[in-house]
């Protein structure tokens, strides 16, 4: 269904890298990072309660 309906609704857009991923590329403000994901992200598994952010 996403490969009938939806794939054809992001060609042009590389970002969307086609929905073949559960990710996607923005560009961040100068001096930002950003990061989405759709994955679950769970401190103390992931990573540790003291990491910092990357």
């Amino acid at each position: 269904m996403i490969a009938r309906y939806f794939a054809p609704l992001a060609a042009g857009h590389p970002g969307a890298f086609a929905l073949t991923d559960d990710a996607a590329s923005f560009t961040a403000p100068p001096g930002h990072d950003l990061v989405l994901t759709c994955d679950a992200v769970a401190e103390g598994v992931h990573y540790l309660p003291g990491d910092a952010p990357a």
